[in-house]
C-alpha cells in the first residue's frame, strides 16, 4: 500500500516537473 502511494506521488511530481519545464520552454520561445 505504501509503495503504491509512493509511486503515485513520484508520478505526480514527474508530471508537475514536466509541466513546469514545458512552461519555461514556452516562455523562452516567446521571449525570442
Amino acid at each position: 500500500m505504501l509503495q503504491g502511494i509512493g509511486a503515485a506521488l513520484v508520478n505526480q511530481a514527474g508530471i508537475n516537473n514536466e509541466n513546469v519545464t514545458g512552461n519555461v520552454l514556452e516562455k523562452r520561445n516567446l521571449a525570442y
